[in-house]
């Protein structure tokens, strides 16, 4: 995936740092669903959270270290979208059968008619970048959404 391609599927209003931790799942589901519609990026809130149930009930989305990559792929997706949110503090999170803290939650949605290898493709580039534990350190200590930008851009052309 060229580096300008994935650069669009962010914007400053699916990027949120120091965020205070969300009561359950469903209350962080649900407040990206809301940032995505603000943003443009899908068109209902309740079909792309269900889109995320969906998609937890194949397998989790707890990725350990702290980090959890909820993705759902649906026709309400107006745009394929990348959502990242760094918490204050770590909350529990349940995925399939697995559970435990999350601190960065990096939020996918791709649109309904993406073809499988396109939706692998930006599940792969975000899953590849979330190796390097400069990339995770480089975001918890990210300012703005600029330096955010800054992160993804640096290690996106490595």
């Amino acid at each position: 995936m060229a580096i300008l391609d994935f650069m669009e599927t962010i914007s400053d209003k699916t990027v949120i740092l120091d965020h205070a931790p969300f009561r359950d799942k469903d209350e962080l589901f649900r407040f990206f669903a809301a940032r995505f519609k603000e943003d443009g990026r899908i068109l209902n809130e309740e079909d792309f959270v269900s889109a995320l149930y969906q998609r937890e009930d194949t397998g989790p989305t707890y990725m350990g270290e702290f980090i959890a990559l909820p993705h759902g792929k649906s026709d309400t997706v107006q745009k394929n979208t990348i959502g990242f949110c760094r918490l204050t503090e770590p909350m529990l999170y349940r995925s399939f059968d697995e559970e435990g803290p999350v601190k960065l939650i990096f939020m996918l949605g791709v649109q309904g008619s993406a073809q499988g290898k396109e939706y692998l493709r930006i599940l792969a580039t975000l899953s590849r970048l979330l190796v390097y534990e400069e990339f995770i350190s480089s975001l918890e200590n990210a300012g703005s959404y600029e330096d955010v930008l800054k992160v993804f851009e640096e290690f996106l052309t490595d």
